[in-house]
């Protein structure tokens, strides 16, 4: 029998339900157990939800949490393993009624446990995205009763768009959302390729129309790319195993390419790769920015020197030549 999907409103119960298992699991991972939360939608006061108990926890050692499967399993939790997210241990109890979720990762792994809390902390503080998420998943439930992957993949685009807003604000607080900076990998072009697309497409429209958006996104080249990326110091910004954004910088202080995923903006993504390639090179550093980077760039130093015009697939791009002279 497939997973019973029922949302229900928030029942006042749950922050004891998750105080007693937590108490459970605690004892059982004993000192290798650094932090412990109650997370997903159980955690939010007001909002409906599956009557499921997330929790996470934050451990020093992934394989001492293996070690504990038998006792896990005694309290009635099934080990699951990693399950689709690199890095994480997935227990879950109550077989087809599901009643609790255990989600283990490092204690390092910054940008997965991040992303949990800052989503909990999200809807906690916006009631009005609390109660849209409330009527979409009460909606889900009905049309997917018993097709748990129905109800996930029905939610899944706009859970994506509060983990990014979710996680701005953390941004803007000031905590370390865990993205890490890594030198580019020949394979990582086609992933690349698409974040320049969608980068284009949702960024630039008010400074271009739909035809000059299409010519240039239509210079996305993969093999192409994945030399010319190999020729230069490219850097690919990375928020857990997904990569978000991406610049390179040639020799002699060009600064060639520059963008981030649309869901990933205003988080200080580009200014963190910038900052990374600004520091390698030496004397000037020339870009040519499009219109809707100019505020970006002007704002760490640059200045223009001129506008142009150029041709991709027979449409006109307005573009800005600017520079900036380190030290200066």
């Amino acid at each position: 029998m497939s997973q019973h999907v029922i949302v229900r409103e928030y029942d006042p119960r749950y922050p004891a339900l998750y105080r007693k298992e937590a108490e459970l699991i605690s004892s059982i991972l004993g000192k290798n157990l650094v932090a412990i939360h109650h997370i997903g939608s159980t955690a939010v006061p007001g909002l409906k939800s599956k009557p499921v108990i997330d929790i996470m926890a934050a451990v020093r050692s992934l394989e001492d949490v293996d070690g504990k499967k038998d006792e896990l399993t005694a309290i009635g939790y099934e080990c699951m393993g990693e399950f689709g997210i690199k890095g994480r241990r997935y227990l879950r109890k109550g077989g087809d009624e599901r009643t609790h979720q255990i989600h283990v990762f490092q204690e390092g792994d910054r940008a997965n446990l991040m992303r949990h809390l800052a989503t909990r902390d999200y809807l906690i503080a916006h009631e009005d995205v609390r109660e849209e998420y409330g009527r979409i998943k009460e909606e889900l439930a009905l049309r997917f009763p018993y097709d748990i992957e129905g109800y996930c993949d029905g939610k899944e685009a706009f859970v994506r768009k509060l983990e990014g807003k979710a996680l701005r604000e953390y941004v803007r607080e000031g905590k370390d959302i865990g993205i890490l900076l890594r030198p580019f990998q020949r394979g990582w072009a086609e992933g690349l390729a698409h974040i320049f697309i969608r980068a284009i497409d949702a960024t630039c429209a008010k400074d271009y129309s739909k035809l000059q958006l299409e010519a240039w996104a239509s210079a996305a080249d993969q093999d192409g790319w994945a030399d010319r990326f190999e020729s230069s110091l490219t850097l690919v910004a990375f928020l857990g195993e997904e990569a978000i954004g991406f610049g390179n910088i040639e020799e002699g202080g060009h600064l060639d390419m520059l963008y981030v995923h649309p869901d990933y903006q205003g988080m200080g993504v580009a200014s963190r790769i910038c900052d990374m390639l600004e520091s390698r090179a030496e004397g000037e550093i020339r870009v040519e920015s499009s219109l809707t980077a100019k505020g970006f760039f002007l704002g760490r130093g640059y200045e223009v020197l001129e506008e142009e015009t150029v041709f991709r697939n027979g449409a006109p791009l307005r573009r800005l030549l600017m520079r900036m002279r380190k030290g200066a």
